[in-house]
């Protein structure tokens, strides 16, 4: 059996002009997710007081959102270090 192509034996770095642009692209994306994920927490957060302190209102929101809202914040909170792994 012939093998005709074989991985390289050491990892090949990215050249520059492709691993800035993307680096400078990943950050910002990584930031914009972090700080949409802070304003989605606190404006759960928010309706969730409201909605209890409210006799009137009609629970549109649930706990059970709030939980979603932090499992994503906790997974996007661990973005950042997967992410230099990746561009080591």
């Amino acid at each position: 059996m012939t093998v005709l192509a074989q991985p390289p034996a050491e990892p090949q770095q990215l050249p520059e002009q492709v691993f800035g642009p993307l680096s400078t692209l990943f950050g910002w994306f990584v930031w914009f997710a972090t700080l949409l994920a802070i304003a989605s927490f606190v404006a759960t957060v928010s309706m969730i007081v409201w909605q209890r302190r409210s006799a009137s209102s009609t629970h549109l929101l649930e706990e059970a959102a709030l939980i979603r809202i932090c499992i994503a914040s906790a997974i996007l909170s661990a973005a950042m270090p997967i992410a230099q792994e990746l561009m080591r």
